[in-house]
């Protein structure tokens, strides 16, 4: 048997194996976060389980859809929870059943912090009100 084939026939009763004994990888979305309204070369940063995920990003809202280009994804791939933004992942936590993600959005210095619970909507939107971030929470993706 050449080596080619045996790659392949490995493969193949890995695979049979999992399909057999029901091996699996529990992997999905838990919350897609954008950053929407009213930046205006404002300086955000942004902590998950106290992980940096953005740091200093000067955000400005599109005048023609009222969102930044700042999108942010929780992931679920049993135990860990990822996160990420541009082309970075980070591992913020391990549990087996995520039900809240704790968020920290900084705004032009000042601190505030959310714990999203997952259950009410998937989808996040933080938005800018005077000198402080508002989130919005949703079962729907936001339509821009």
């Amino acid at each position: 048997m050449n080596k080619k084939s045996l790659v392949l026939s490995t493969a193949a009763g890995l695979f049979a194996g999992c399909l057999v004994f029901g091996c699996t990888v529990e992997r999905y979305n838990l919350v897609k976060v954008d950053f929407q309204d009213f930046f205006d070369s404002d300086t955000v940063s942004l902590c998950v389980e106290d992980q940096p995920i953005m740091t200093n990003e000067v955000l400005t809202s599109s005048i023609s859809n009222g969102v930044t280009d700042a999108r942010v994804s929780v992931d679920y791939e049993k135990p860990q929870v990822n996160v990420s933004y541009k082309a970075r992942t980070v591992a913020v936590m391990t549990t087996e059943n995520p039900e809240a993600v704790k968020a920290t959005v900084t705004l032009n210095g000042r601190h505030q912090t959310y714990v999203i619970d997952v259950n009410k909507g998937r989808y996040i939107g933080f938005g800018k009100s005077r000198d402080s971030i508002c989130m919005i929470q949703s079962c729907y993706p936001f339509e821009y």
